[in-house]
């Protein structure tokens, strides 16, 4: 039989497209004696200041992927690691006598192991725990440092409560430094939970809800033998409660960011704040395998690879911020702070200065950008995770966590092979160099958007949504799913579209391409130069576009379905039938040839 060409159904279409309980009294205590290990400190760098992204946004629009690069997002980033200094309210002090007073109050404990065995049980009603709550609107809770001049102590509170050593044997004066690194660590709390600390002077017989002081004793009375501090739960009753006690070895010592002791002070303040040991727990303890000061700083465990450098210059990587199971129970208490960080965060980490935290942030759009780190990261953007952050001469695990309700959508890995994993957000996934494993998760994910700053081989799972992949090479791997929503593949180089990916758009000008679709109804286009598109079975729409080049789609098919697309704000063109199909033709000389598929 004589082989026919089609030409009906020509279609074309526009794009508008501690606790340990003291018995000893009716009332009771929450005493919390803390053992401590040692180590000197070093600066730690947590975040960047503000700066500019260079995120895609507008790769929806079938005509937006321009050249070798992205559009850029024109907003910026700010991010904060620092907090204004507690303000000075005298009005917030209190009488330091005990006695009964509004300043506190109860509520039922979650039910959740990871929450309430960091919480102390309340000595009036075991399932529930006590918090400040400030005497009045507002939640303020006053602080002071301890007058040595006028020993403002409530004795029958400090024997009965276990704290007669302190009571008898002296103090010492915080320094005007040591003052500013309590007041930091109070404002690592202020960042992730609903409170206001205010600072109160000790004069007359006023003092600060929760009191910092350093003793002439040794703290050996108490019942952990390497006791280095101390400090009481929440009370209603009890002046000693949120009293919080160093050691006489402390007199002299750097309390600041990156030493051993300001882990001290945010393990004590956690105290102070109704925290206990999750080893001993409140009505549950924690899972072992999570009872670790990178999980936890109210731990006692420490991970092998806790300390970084040898001699002078080694130091505990672990003591800048509160941690994941840390936060999750404060915010269960207190509430969040979702002030904290609530714009648009880069968050950026210095690879020469190991180190271990958790960030918390309130909002915004964000990154994490581990693009100047040459070593294997895994990278964990779901909130409550962990990653493994790698630097020279160390090699950590899990000591970089997202607090729970954190949600960071976008991340640059390493110069390294990284794993990457996205959460349910619309994530921007970026492996940068090494062979990188990217798994986007639920949401409409973009992965590897600037193909021109990496090499390596990536492989890349979409998950859930509508997917964009940006190749940098056909080596370049795309797993989709069946019912994964609809995908679309950027590409440099000729390429076929694997199983489950709906749409293929070349780009650049390396090099005439070869775009072949697969079974499913594809959207497809070349570069800019002069490329081979093939369809494929599925109703196929093929774009037209100022300066597409001179492209050829070699099968179409109207009974199939297929059609040209006009890309968004195209109007004129030329038609012409030719011998084999038809032609489409713009005035800057771009043209898309059709070859129409024989039939019998």
């Amino acid at each position: 039989m004589e082989k026919q060409v089609q030409r009906k159904n020509i279609f074309v279409r526009s794009s508008a497209r501690a606790k340990i309980a003291f018995p000893a009294s009716p009332l009771g205590f929450l005493l919390a004696a803390c053992g401590g290990g040692g180590g000197d400190g070093a600066g730690i760098t947590s975040i960047s200041k503000t700066t500019s992204n260079n995120f895609v946004h507008n790769l929806n629009g079938l005509n937006a992927f321009v050249a070798e690069s992205a559009s850029d997002f024109t907003g910026s980033y700010s991010a904060s690691d620092q907090l204004p200094s507690p303000a000075l309210d005298q009005s917030k002090s209190e009488n330091y006598l005990s006695g009964y007073d509004n300043k506190t109050a109860l509520t039922a404990l979650s039910g959740q192991k990871e929450i309430d065995s960091l919480l102390f049980t309340s000595y009036q009603d075991s399932s529930k725990t006590e918090y400040w709550q400030g005497p009045e609107a507002g939640n303020k809770i006053s602080f002071s440092f301890f007058n040595t001049n006028l020993l403002l102590l409530d004795e029958t509170a400090y024997v009965i409560g276990g704290g007669s050593g302190i009571y008898n044997n002296g103090y010492h004066e915080f320094s005007d430094t040591q003052k500013d690194s309590v007041r930091t660590a109070l404002l690592e709390f202020k960042k992730v939970i609903n409170v206001e600390f205010v600072e109160v002077a000790e004069e007359n017989d006023q003092v600060g809800t929760i009191r910092f002081g350093i003793s002439q004793d040794d703290l050996g009375d108490t019942s952990v033998s390497n006791t280095v501090a101390i400090a009481w739960g929440v009370d209603s009753y009890w002046s000693v409660g949120g009293d919080v006690w160093l050691d006489t070895n402390h007199d002299d010592a750097d309390l600041g960011k990156g030493t051993y002791e300001f882990l001290t002070l945010i393990h004590e303040i956690g105290h102070a704040m109704g925290l206990g040991h999750p080893h001993i727990g409140g009505a549950q303890t924690l899972q072992p395998e999570l009872d670790f000061i990178n999980y936890t700083v109210m731990s006692y465990e420490e991970p092998d690879w806790a300390y970084f450098g040898s001699g002078s210059d080694r130091y505990i990587t672990i003591s800048d911020s509160l941690m994941v199971y840390d936060i999750q129970a404060l915010q269960y208490i207190y509430g969040a702070n979702n002030d904290y960080n609530s714009g648009n965060t880069k968050y950026e980490f210095d690879p020469t200065k190991p180190n271990s935290l958790t960030i918390w942030d309130g909002g915004g759009e964000d990154l994490l950008d581990f693009s100047n780190f040459n070593y294997r990261c895994d990278i964990d953007l779901n909130d409550g995770a962990y990653s493994t952050i790698k630097y020279a001469a160390w090699n950590p695990d899990d000591n970089f966590g997202i607090a729970f309700n954190t949600f960071i959508e976008n991340v640059l890995g390493s110069q390294s092979s990284d794993t990457i994993i996205g959460n349910e957000l619309d994530n921007e996934i970026s492996g940068n160099n090494g062979n990188d494993t990217l798994y986007g998760g639920a949401g409409n994910d973009i992965f590897d958007w600037d193909e021109g700053s990496r090499d390596g081989v990536d492989t890349m799972h979409g998950g859930t949504g509508n997917d964009i992949y940006v190749l940098s090479s056909a080596s370049d791997i795309v797993i989709e799913l069946a019912g994964e929503g609809a995908d679309t593949v950027y590409t440099p180089t000729s390429y076929s579209a694997p199983s489950n990916v709906e749409n293929v758009f070349g780009f650049g000008n390396r090099g005439s391409l070869t775009i072949k679709g697969n079974n499913l109804d594809n959207v497809l286009r070349g570069s800019e130069l002069n490329d081979i598109i093939e369809g494929g079975g599925g109703a196929d729409d093929f774009l037209l576009y100022v300066g597409m080049g001179n492209d050829k789609v070699t099968d179409f098919n109207s009974d199939e379905g297929d059609e040209v697309l006009l890309a968004y704000g195209l109007s004129g063109y030329q038609f012409a039938n030719t011998s084999t199909g038809a032609m489409y033709s713009l005035e800057d000389g771009s043209s898309l040839e059709l070859v129409y598929e024989f039939i019998a």
